[in-house]
């Protein structure tokens, strides 16, 4: 499932993080394998934007609109088609580089190589020939265009039927991808430190130790899906409320409940 895979990026992701505070790693090349993460994770938002506002409008399209179906569907045919969508090939580019520069210096730090369990998905997301994260956003499209082809069969039952099992679909997308971008961000935040704390880059030479504490409790967060608060005794990282979610760090964090 396209959730699962997501999952599994920002957890592969966040298990590299925390593989930076290997001591035989020097500080310069935790730097290194830190800032590879950081670009890895935008590059991977980049792609996961475009979709997600595209099944917000999905969730919300009324049944017998016409119109709004038809924009959606072209809306949709545009993220799966490679020759129009622009955007596509920059980030396949993108993905083809950071590729290049995992095997030829991230991987040697890591002392992994291709087809090392502990970084399958990561692998995976770097293969240039389709570009593996494009086939998880065409996956998010081609079910919802399925549900709104499903929207103009004749008939108000079978319409209406169609109507709902599209918002559900698009509303399990969104939140899917909705969690992956907050993981991403929050890789993003911690290793460059944006929140207002030190991040994990200047950590690797500021305070070793702090930099070990937090890459782990990173890492649970981004394994168990906690993103939206967090209970970790001793932990430095503070909590994050998003939306109706409650931030129950057990140290203060720097920033607001709610902020970002």
């Amino acid at each position: 499932m396209v959730e699962d895979s997501l999952l599994r990026i920002a957890s592969e992701l966040g298990a590299v993080v925390e593989a930076t505070t290997d001591p035989q790693l020097t500080a310069q090349d935790a730097r290194r394998v830190l800032r590879f993460v950081a670009r890895v994770a935008h590059v991977v938002e980049q792609a996961l934007q475009d979709v997600y506002g595209l099944a917000i409008e999905v969730k919300h399209v009324s049944v017998g609109d016409k119109q709004e179906i038809g924009r959606l569907q072209r809306e949709l045919d545009l993220v799966c088609s490679r020759s129009e969508y622009s955007k596509a090939e920059e980030i396949c580019s993108r993905l083809r580089h950071l590729r290049e520069h995992f095997e030829q210096d991230v991987a040697l730090l890591l002392r992994c190589s291709r087809g090392d369990a502990r970084w399958q998905q990561l692998f995976w997301l770097l293969e240039e020939r389709e570009g593996r994260i494009i086939e998880l956003v065409n996956d998010c499209t081609r079910t919802m265009g399925d549900h709104l082809q499903a929207l103009s069969e004749s008939g108000w039952t079978s319409r209406s039927q169609a109507g709902a099992r599209s918002a559900k679909a698009a509303d399990d997308a969104a939140r899917a991808i909705h969690g992956s971008l907050r993981q991403l961000r929050e890789i993003r935040d911690r290793i460059f430190g944006v929140s207002g704390q030190e991040g994990f880059l200047e950590l690797t030479e500021a305070d070793p130790g702090a930099l070990r504490t937090q890459a782990h409790a990173l890492n649970v967060q981004i394994s168990t899906g906690d993103i939206y608060k967090t209970d970790i005794a001793g932990s430095t990282v503070g909590a994050v409320a998003i939306a109706a979610a409650s931030a129950q760090g057990t140290v203060g964090s720097s920033r607001p409940p709610g902020s970002r």
